[in-house]
Formats: structure tokens, sequence, C-alpha cells
């Protein structure tokens, strides 16, 4: 019996080659005197080669049934379609709603969507609004919807980072008060986990996988739309109450709490493919609760200025908040929790040279419950570097 890991072991040329000489030795061959251009020597050798190549090919093909072995990107599309019939979620640009201040006496608008431009004061990253906006003489205009130009992770932002006004509109300020936090195309243990929670939809008992699966998939590869909402759902907690039994599933974004006609979407997904008869199961939003973060940071070593470094740590806190789970950490009996200490950790971890951390806000421990979800809040840093 061949374990695992010898099946999926591929063979080199170097051990196919030494297996045909010894069976050439094995029928009376002189191997040992076949030196460099042998033709005999030569001939085995290519053909060590091509054995070599095809194992490597049936390793790829063996590693092609398991989910979590899968060789590559093609391998996992092609795996979770023809099993489950689930494709990859795609990337999705970072968006969020920012504030507009006007210091002339002149209206700008309207101006259709992307003819406001603007900018990540440090990446340079940029941003277009969504919708149709006049911007008033002396007022400005609060809650623009605005949504990065490149779609991933790399548009972004911490609260209070896009500050920068690209078009030619004199005396026009521009803030985020929040994250704005886009995803990446689904990566390929995501989408392996998220393909076999499908099986969970099948069931008429409706396990919690089938409500993770249902708010998490967009489409279906026929196009269907299942939760076709305006931005991606990747996080979901579903709890039941035991009072009345009825189940709710409380969703997040990458960014915080979804929208209400989002969820209204996820709601009406649940109704029809995954609540089975006498329960009810709702969708809901999960609660925000705005997490500002003080610290100071040592660093040695690095060639980069202070405000490139914070850049990166912003960039890190802003991708640790947008996988936290909804909840935060849950360590019994504690309901769930923000641990000063892990912030200081991801700040530490957030690029070569910081020696040291401590975080001053929060200043302990921030409590949370199951129905809430921690979004980002302004973050001041302070950043001591050491010779």
């Amino acid at each position: 019996m061949y374990s695992l890991d010898e099946i999926l072991t591929p063979a080199e040329r170097d051990s196919v080659l030494a297996t045909l000489l010894a069976l050439s030795a094995s029928f009376g061959a002189a191997t040992t005197s076949w030196g460099e251009g042998n033709p005999i020597l030569t001939m085995l050798t290519t053909d060590a080669q091509k054995s070599a190549d095809l194992t490597k090919v049936a390793v790829e093909i063996a590693k092609g049934g398991f989910g979590e072995l899968l060789p590559s990107d093609a391998w996992a599309d092609l795996w979770a379609q023809s099993r489950f019939n689930v494709v990859r979620v795609p990337a999705t640009p970072a968006a969020g709603y920012v504030n507009l201040t006007n210091t002339e006496p002149t209206d700008y608008g309207p101006l259709q969507p992307g003819e406001l431009i603007i900018a990540h004061t440090v990446t340079g990253k940029t941003y277009r609004n969504q919708g149709v906006i006049t911007i008033l003489a002396n007022v400005g205009l609060a809650g623009v919807l605005v949504a990065a130009d490149e779609p991933g992770i790399v548009g972004n932002a911490a609260p209070g980072s896009i500050t920068t006004v690209v078009s030619s509109l004199i005396g026009v300020g521009v803030t985020n008060p929040l994250s704005f936090v886009g995803t990446d195309k689904e990566t390929t243990l995501a989408l392996v986990n998220r393909a076999r929670t499908k099986l969970g939809s099948f069931s008429p008992n409706g396990p919690k996988d089938a409500y993770d699966y249902v708010a998490k998939t967009p489409f279906l590869p026929d196009g269907t739309a299942l939760s076709n909402t305006s931005t991606p759902i990747t996080r979901t907690r579903t709890v039941l109450n035991i009072a009345n039994g009825n189940l709710t599933t409380y969703l997040a974004t990458a960014a915080g709490p979804p929208t209400g006609p989002d969820v209204a979407i996820v709601q009406n997904a649940f109704d029809q493919h995954v609540e089975p008869w006498g329960v009810t199961s709702l969708a809901a939003a999960a609660a925000p609760v705005v997490v500002p973060i003080a610290y100071q940071a040592w660093v040695q070593g690095s060639q980069l200025t202070s405000a490139q470094i914070a850049t990166l740590i912003e960039a890190a806190l802003v991708a640790w908040f947008a996988s936290l789970d909804i909840g935060g950490y849950v360590i019994p009996p504690d309901t769930g929790a923000i641990y000063p200490d892990v912030l200081e950790q991801v700040i530490g971890q957030a690029m070569p040279g910081i020696l040291r951390v401590s975080v001053t806000i929060p200043a302990v421990t921030v409590v949370m419950v199951e129905l809430q979800v921690a979004q980002l809040g302004a973050i001041s840093s302070t950043i001591t570097r050491l010779v």
C-alpha cells in the first residue's frame, strides 16, 4: 500500500535513469563503461527525462482530486466547477463614502459618474464618484460614494488617508471617515472551502454551511444571480435563538456591515434556496463597532520615510480588520473581543525593522458580541526611528 505522499511525489530524471541502468546491468550490459556521448546512455537519459516529465503530469492530475492539494489556480477552478458547480469570485474595487468641502462661492456640478477624481495621499491610488453629484458653494457635499479605479486590495485605504483632489476643483477638499476595503480575486483556499460548504445547501435541515455558501456566492456558473450584492459578502455568522427556534445569519463585507438593499438580496436568496419548512431564517447586517487606534512604533534600519512606514502599517491594519470574524476573537467563556496585544502583533509584522510597538488606543480589550463586526476607525501613528 502506497502512502499519499509517495503517490504525489514525482520521479526525478536521475532516479529513473538509475533504475534503467540497473535493469540494463541485470541483463549483462556493461553500463559502467558507458561514458558521456555513448548512444545507449544518451537514449536512456532521454527516456528517463521523458518518464520523469510524465510523472509530474500524473502527480498534478492526482492532486487535482484533492481540494487542499490543488497544484494551481487553474486546477482549483476546474475542480470547484466540475465537482460543485462553483466558480471563483472575482476581485472588487475598494469603495466607500467621502466627505467633500468647498471653500469657494461656486457650485461644482452636476458632475457625472467618474468626473470627480480623488487620490490616496501616500499611495497615489485614485478613486471616482459612482453617481451624479453637485458640490455646493461654501458647503461641499457629504456621503459621496466613490470606488477605486483598480480592483483588489491595492485600493484599500485607512480612515483619513484619501485627502487629495485630483480633479481641477479649486477650494474643494476631501476626506474618508471610514476605511475603504476591496477584495482580490477569491483565493484557492477560500474557493475550496466555499465549494465544500455548498454541500450544506443540499440538506433540508438548514445547516450553517448552507447559509454561508448562499450569502457568499454572487452568481451560479450559468449566470443565475444568487446573492449578487453590490459588495461581496465575505463573512457570516449564523446564530440560533433557542427561545423561538429562529436562525439569524449576520453578514459583513470586507469593509464592514452591508447595505440594507444587499441584506435584502441575501434574504431573498435564503428564502429561495436555504430556508427549510417550519424554520424562520433571517439575514441581518452585523452591527459595526468602530475601533480607533493610536500606536507608537520603533523602527530601525529602514530606508522608508515615516509616512511610508505608517502607510504600510495602515494597510496591514485594514487587511486584518477585513478578515476578522464577526464577533471578533472568541475565547470561551467570553463572547468575543479585540485584544490590544494582538493589534501590536499585527503592526509589528507589517514590515521588517519594527522592533517594538505600543498600542495606547484601545487601552483595554474591546468586548464584542456575536452580532457585531469590527471596523477600523481613525489611526494616530507615532513612528520613532532608531539609529
